[in-house]
């Protein structure tokens, strides 16, 4: 049996459910507003599943459901509902269904099955977190970094977006010591908005819209600049023209992965990728001219900035429990905790499995695959 509370957490999915409730009993949103007392604006939120306030959300949703004689278990189903965001996000990226379903080939009943929480297989996930413009990871609610979207945030619904979610907003430029020139990075504005409040820090986790994840230490960081996007090209600060601009959605480097372990004459004899993404992924492949090993060094490099100006690259293993940054990410940027008292971080070479400890101290930044650290993140706290 579920209650009221239980609706909250479960709002996105419920908001279907709902609205497939309102047509089967042929009520209209404005006969609702009327004989609940619920303004309309409010009814679109709640069929949207983008109220933030868990009280007013359960004040409104009891009006709602005591006219429409409805209980939590027939909004949630005799099963809970999978766990996912794709009507809250669909609604504000302002895309419709018809649209959705002509762009994925998912039709609009599918559509609507999968919102309301049925499970969802891995390509139906990837082409509708490419439509939406984020990762398979924020629809799914598996996230653990602010939520990317390859999106300008002034074409974003924000009125209606919660607090988390935010697009493009511009680059961070980070100079480190030792190295005589700024790195660029994309993020959007929920974290230049997470800059200002960790600059003190003694580190900071900055995760970008290219899927790179940034751990520095901020006693060996020069400066640091914020660049709007439709501001004056930074002067003096070495801009880089081709940096990206968020612009590829992270699910592209999620389907990636599948592209770079199979050939690509038989990459889609299965149903791991659709045939639009699959498109695209040719498309983005040639146009850079990668290789396979290109691919692989994409996803999963990680590059280590030293005090003295060296760099190096490495593939970290990142399902060893026994990785010291995994811990140490999770800890800085999921529970702003910065009191580090090991002068050593632990890692495993995944090429020739040796055991390796960098010194902290002589380390300016890391420069890490998000999704990687993210799925290992998310990994472990399963266990």
């Amino acid at each position: 049996m579920y209650t009221l509370e239980d609706l909250f957490d479960r709002r996105s999915p419920v908001g279907t459910r709902l609205e497939q409730i309102l047509m089967e009993k042929k009520c209209t949103k404005a006969e609702l507003s009327k004989k609940t007392g619920v303004s309309r604006p409010t009814i679109d939120k709640v069929l949207s599943g983008t109220i933030t306030s868990k009280k007013n959300y359960e004040t409104h949703m009891s009006k709602i459901m005591n006219y429409l004689q409805i209980t939590p278990d027939i909004l949630l189903g005799n099963n809970a509902c999978s766990s996912n965001r794709v009507r809250e996000i669909r609604s504000i990226i302002r895309i419709s269904t018809e649209k959705m379903a002509s762009a994925t080939g998912i039709s609009q009943e599918r559509l609507q099955q999968i919102e309301a929480g049925e499970k969802a297989t891995i390509t139906e996930l990837r082409e509708i977190a490419m439509q939406l413009r984020t990762s398979t990871h924020v629809i799914t609610n598996q996230y653990f970094f602010e939520p990317q979207f390859s999106e300008m945030e002034y074409y974003m619904d924000m009125k209606d977006a919660l607090d988390e979610i935010s697009g493009f907003w511009g680059h961070v430029g980070i100079k480190l010591c030792g190295i005589d020139k700024y790195m660029w990075y994309p993020i959007n504005s929920n974290t230049r908005k997470m800059i200002y409040k960790s600059i003190d820090e003694e580190l900071m986790v900055i995760p970008c819209m290219n899927n790179k994840v940034l751990f520095l230490n901020m006693s060996n960081i020069e400066d640091i600049t914020l660049s709007d996007f439709d501001a004056d090209t930074p002067s003096g600060k070495n801009w880089d023209e081709h940096v990206s601009c968020g612009e590829i959605p992270l699910v592209v480097y999620e389907a990636l992965e599948d592209y770079e372990e199979n050939s690509q004459v038989t990459l889609y004899n299965d149903t791991e990728n659709s045939t639009e993404l699959y498109r695209y992924l040719m498309e983005y492949v040639r146009k850079n001219g990668w290789t396979e090993e290109d691919i692989f060094q994409l996803l999963n490099t990680s590059v280590f900035y030293y005090l003295d100006g060296r760099k190096k690259s490495t593939i970290i293993d990142f399902y060893q429990d026994s990785d010291d940054i995994i811990e140490t990410i999770e800890m800085v940027y999921g529970y702003d905790f910065t009191d580090i008292e090991q002068n050593f971080m632990f890692y495993i070479d995944a090429h020739d499995e040796t055991e390796n400890f960098v010194n902290l101290k002589g380390i300016s930044m890391m420069e890490l695959p998000l999704l990687k650290v993210e799925e290992e993140i998310f990994r472990r706290n399963d266990q």
